[in-house]
């Protein structure tokens, strides 16, 4: 894998202290589907503690502590943003997605930490110090096969999950393990949210090629059934993908033809302003959207041929 130099320099310290540092994550999946990574994740092993963590970080930059909850360190690292953490286990104590315990643990092993993961495909691990390729999940294996699979049981802990596959399958284009799919169909997915749902739909429509592969995942997964909404995709979108409606409207309202027939069009037939005109462009619009007409010319004919003037 290619990181950045700065990158490089914080795994020597942390290699010279005990510790290892692994990137992990979404980094080493695009890595090997040959995508160009701006994303770094550094999961930190054999170091004792958050605050050491922090210790070591600082030397090389300002560190942000936003993510201590989770033993997380932001910083910038040549540019980019990039976050370091300790292993963790993770215990559900609710439904919400905040009801977590955590626990952090830089003694425990790769396989430990990365058993909390979604997909074997985010299960891997690259050491910076020595090259070495961590996979104890077979995701590399399922990368060639050209799909993807849940780590475990655990995965039920979190539904989002759900949506996650079906942005993944249109994003990568990989198809879901039968098991993987008889999972996610399932599990209930009342409790999540709608800011949620749409985070992870706005990630298959704005950086999938063809989003549509990510509805056929959805309806495989068991989010929708295509077949109830023929006509309202928007309504769809609204009712089970967490899609805001102000933004329905919006796309709505983008996707309606601007007027052939305006005001001064019948004000040259002798319409005077007013509610009289307002009621007419109505009709004209109606009969514009449902295709009667094309060209101002043509709408000037339907008006004759339609309409009392």
């Amino acid at each position: 894998m290619i990181f950045p130099e700065s990158l490089a320099k914080i795994s020597q310290a942390i290699h010279k202290l005990g510790g290892r540092a692994v990137l992990v994550g979404g980094c080493v999946r695009d890595s090997l589907l040959g995508i160009p990574v701006t994303d770094f994740d550094v999961e930190v092993f054999g170091i004792a503690s958050y605050d050491e963590l922090v210790r070591i970080l600082a030397a090389f930059g300002k560190v942000n502590l936003v993510g201590a909850f989770f033993s997380v360190v932001k910083m910038k690292v040549d540019g980019l943003e990039i976050d370091f953490s300790l292993p963790r286990r993770e215990r559900k104590t609710g439904k919400k997605h905040v009801d977590f315990e955590v626990e952090a643990d830089g003694d425990m092993s790769f396989e430990e930490a990365a058993s909390r993961r979604d997909f074997t495909m985010n299960a891997m691990g690259f050491v910076m110090e020595t090259g070495e390729f961590l996979d104890p999940f077979g995701g590399r294996n399922d990368l060639e096969r050209r799909f993807f699979r849940h780590v475990g049981p655990r995965f039920s802990e979190d539904p989002l999950r759900v949506f996650r596959a079906m942005q993944f399958s249109a994003r990568f284009e990989l198809d879901i393990a039968p098991e993987t799919v008889a999972l996610c169909s399932s599990l209930s997915l009342e409790d999540i949210s709608n800011d949620r749902k749409w985070a992870e739909t706005r990630k298959m429509i704005l950086l999938s090629k063809k989003p549509v592969l990510g509805l056929f995942a959805a309806e495989k997964l068991g989010i929708v059934r295509l077949a109830d909404y023929p006509n309202d995709v928007l309504g769809m979108m609204v009712a089970h993908f967490g899609m805001p409606s102000s933004i329905a409207r919006k796309v709505e309202a983008s996707k309606k033809p601007k007027p052939i027939i305006l005001g001064r069009d019948l004000q040259a037939l002798g319409v005077k302003a007013g509610s009289e005109m307002g009621t007419l462009l109505k009709q004209i619009y109606a009969a514009q959207i449902a295709g009667e007409f094309h060209t101002i010319e043509e709408g000037q004919a339907w008006i004759k041929q339609h309409l009392s003037l």
